[in-house]
């Protein structure tokens, strides 16, 4: 009886569910066209956020596991350079400030603006935080390696507009930077003129102003910089001088990379050594391995000599150089440019674009104390009487699935007939040596004397280089690179300047390339969106 009970009273509930839910139908039905597809339209609102925050969720996981470290500093590099505020979140005003550098202010220009900033701002808080970006340009750059988003240019103007941007602020901090260092020059100069008769107060202030410029370090013009390189990570470098000095110097943050908050016009360099190569003679070229590799510096004199230094920190901070070990140069020939292989596998190889044409290759016999150095294998044109002028290493952190050998690119020129060419060398390791797979010649009218090659920018893999020639910096991009040769090479354009260029470089997302001239400017360069044309950037 009680069973049945039960049932009755289940089943008389369940006729008024139903009873009611056709109550609300009714009502529906009588309701005005407009205020169902209200209804719906909210109802798809609610759906799609809840949806989103839910997408979002998953994918913030996702996103720390499947970003490498390489991609995930490019994308925090944009990031920061849109967060004007360094608040950690980047608002529209902020964005559509960097987007007027690229397209203007114009209404067309702005709308563009907003509907981008609508598409990033998945979660509608009128900000946009670092994991809504990278989830953005991490699936914009998938849609394009996988063809569905090859009309889709928002990742590349995104990129522009945050370079534009990042551009202008370390213009403004290079002036910053040099302002303080110039007002420090002038209070030097007015020091010495006073040394004589008021040595004490001179020395005084000459202490009070090197505790304020910490990141300066000056020379005498007999002993100036005729070389300087830096690590793979950005947290080192070392110059040599026209005295055989070699000075080493490390941030302060040396234990680990750069970070995008940490940039490096402001960061300290507090650790410095000094050393002089045993032939006291010019270096003329230098080298820094990592610190995975036991930050070891190689210096090239004009004497035919390579001498390797390791450089070490004590608990105190203290920097210090010791002589690790020197070698002479087959035939006494000299060295044009030196440059350390990516520390991907702990090994240290060392590449010697020299004179006589010759790309050698130096590892140490032992490997924990880099000493004992030796020859390990040579490349040579199949084009005699060269002489190789430059020669840089792709990065290890660079390697992809698509590329992931050792790559390098060679400088070499032919006086008898000046012409000059770059060489892309790829190694093959199941043959043991190393192949040419493009060399690009036309439009070189001198030496080239900097090589200098992009991060990946693509998700195809294409390979982008620098190469500075005499008062021209050419930019190319190689496709489809593997041992045996390119699927196409693309000569993107030519950077014009009105003297010699010294040396050029990437950015950290491989969009903008500053040179440095002979007449003492430094001028960034990228690629117009709308025509691919690289012009200087007004800063």
């Amino acid at each position: 009886m009680s069973t049945a009970l039960a049932l009755a009273t289940k089943s008389s509930t369940v006729l008024d569910v139903i009873d009611r839910l056709r109550s609300d139908l009714r009502a529906l039905d009588e309701a005005s066209p407009s205020r169902q597809v209200a209804a719906l339209e909210s109802f798809r609102r609610r759906d799609w956020k809840v949806q989103t925050e839910r997408w979002m969720l998953r994918r913030r996981k996702v996103m720390k596991k499947a970003l490498g470290e390489r991609v995930r500093l490019r994308f925090r590099e944009l990031f920061d350079a849109l967060d004007s505020d360094g608040g950690g979140e980047v608002e529209f005003e902020e964005f559509t400030e960097a987007w007027a550098l690229v397209s203007g202010r114009d209404a067309s220009s702005m709308r563009q603006a907003r509907e981008l900033f609508a598409g990033i701002d998945v979660d509608g808080s009128g900000t946009m935080d670092f994991d809504e970006f990278a989830l953005l340009m991490k699936g914009l750059e998938d849609e394009r390696r996988d063809g569905a988003g090859a009309g889709d240019e928002r990742a590349a103007m995104f990129q522009q507009a945050a370079s534009a941007m990042q551009t202008r602020r370390t213009v403004n901090d290079f002036i910053s930077h040099w302002s303080v260092a110039q007002r420090a020059i002038d209070t030097t100069s007015s020091i010495v003129a006073r040394v004589e008769t008021k040595t004490s107060r001179s020395r005084n202030r000459s202490h009070r102003l090197a505790a304020r410029t910490p990141s300066t370090l000056v020379m005498s013009i007999d002993d100036a910089a005729t070389c300087v390189a830096y690590d793979d990570t950005r947290v080192a470098c070392v110059v040599g001088t026209a005295t055989g000095a070699i000075v080493f110097r490390e941030r302060a943050v040396a234990n680990r990379s750069v970070g995008a908050e940490e940039s490096a016009d402001v960061a300290s360099w507090p650790r410095v050594a000094r050393e002089r190569v045993p032939s006291a003679s010019s270096i003329t070229a230098i080298a820094l391995a990592d610190a995975s590799c036991g930050r070891v510096v190689a210096a090239a004199s004009s004497s035919g000599e390579i001498s390797f230094w390791r450089a070490r920190s004590d608990s105190n901070g203290d920097a210090s150089l010791e002589l690790a070990g020197a070698l002479a140069v087959d035939g006494g020939v000299s060295i044009h440019a030196l440059a350390f292989a990516p520390s991907n596998d702990g090994t240290i190889v060392l590449a010697a674009a020299c004179a006589d044409g010759m790309l050698r290759f130096y590892e140490p016999r032992e490997k924990t104390t880099a000493t004992v150095w030796e020859t390990t294998g040579e490349y040579e044109s199949a084009r005699p009487n060269g002489t190789c002028t430059a020669v840089a290493w792709r990065r290890a952190s660079e390697r992809t699935g698509i590329v992931d050998f050792p790559v390098l690119a060679l400088g070499t020129s032919w006086e008898s007939d000046a012409t000059h060419s770059v060489s892309v060398l790829a190694r093959d390791e199941k043959m043991g040596r190393w192949r040419v797979v493009d060399e690009r010649a036309d439009g070189l009218t001198a030496r080239v004397s900097c090589l200098a090659w992009s991060a990946t920018t693509t998700a195809r893999g294409a390979l982008n280089l620098v190469a500075a020639c005499g008062s021209k910096c050419a930019v190319y991009e190689f496709e489809g690179v593997t041992t045996s040769g390119v699927s196409k090479a693309t000569e993107l354009g030519r950077l014009n300047h009105p003297c010699e260029v010294n040396s050029a470089d990437w950015n950290a997302s491989g969009s903008v390339i500053a040179t440095a001239a002979t007449d003492g400017k430094i001028r960034f360069w990228s690629a117009n969106l709308k025509d691919g044309a690289w012009r200087e950037q007004e800063v």
